[in-house]
């Protein structure tokens, strides 16, 4: 299988929001291509993506890219403490914290699984999470941020959309109709919202043949596309 490809959208689109993360980004995407050469094996039913499992996965192929694209990056994940919500404090796990090309991020994420085939349902889900997670990141460190100890708080999503073996014919244009809904969206989102986002999309054209389908639960399907959708509150380094 090819490489897989990694593309950047940014809004709005003169943000330089979490420029820190592509590298590390890039290393992700290393990653998972070395996982996928060794253990996707679409034509025995064995469907491999590292990225598609959850969560907890997904932070975890994030802070490996992170450690890969610079020795002095730092990461603590899933790491314990107390914790703050919206009905009291209690003691819990924050997600991820990180120190890449000098900048200090912490994030709150979530794992979606949508439909490339209905992209205003995938994008809800995306939205959702994302306002939960940042609200939950921010209201743990918004402290940190104020005193200059942290750069960025996040709420992040990794979302996995699936297309169906017939949709297949119909790819290119449900792909490229998937990317106008989901970028329309987030451009509202971070107007309405005054933050700023960072989407990087992980692709493999080599998904979209026949071969790579695999069966699932309700059909055969593909994986061709990983976003990593990142919402934070711009803050210049001092």
């Amino acid at each position: 299988m090819s490489p897989g490809q990694l593309s950047f959208s940014r809004f709005p689109a003169s943000s330089s929001a979490l420029s820190s993360l592509e590298p590390s980004l890039h290393a992700m995407l290393g990653h998972i291509d070395e996982y996928i050469k060794t253990y996707h094996r679409p034509e025995q039913g064995k469907s491999e993506l590292p990225y598609y499992f959850n969560e907890r996965a997904n932070i975890g192929l994030l802070a490996g890219g992170i450690w890969r694209s610079d020795p002095g990056n730092l990461v603590l994940e899933e790491y314990g403490a107390p914790k703050k919500s919206d009905e009291g404090e209690y003691r819990g796990r924050f997600d991820f914290w990180c120190r890449a090309q000098g900048c200090s991020i912490y994030l709150e994420a979530k794992q979606t699984w949508g439909t490339l085939g209905n992209p205003g349902q995938s994008l809800s889900q995306i939205i959702t999470h994302l306002k939960q997670e940042h609200h939950d990141a921010h209201l743990n460190a918004v402290d940190d941020l104020v005193a200059g100890s942290v750069h960025h708080i996040c709420g992040a999503v990794f979302s996995v959309p699936s297309l169906s073996e017939r949709q297949l014919p119909q790819a290119d244009s449900i792909l490229a109709n998937y990317h106008k809904t989901v970028d329309s969206g987030l451009i509202s989102f971070a107007f309405e919202s005054g933050l700023h986002v960072l989407r990087a999309s992980f692709f493999w054209v080599d998904m979209l043949q026949p071969t790579a389908l695999y069966k699932g639960y309700s059909g055969n399907w593909c994986h061709p596309l990983f976003d990593v959708i990142f919402a934070t509150n711009e803050r210049v380094m001092q």
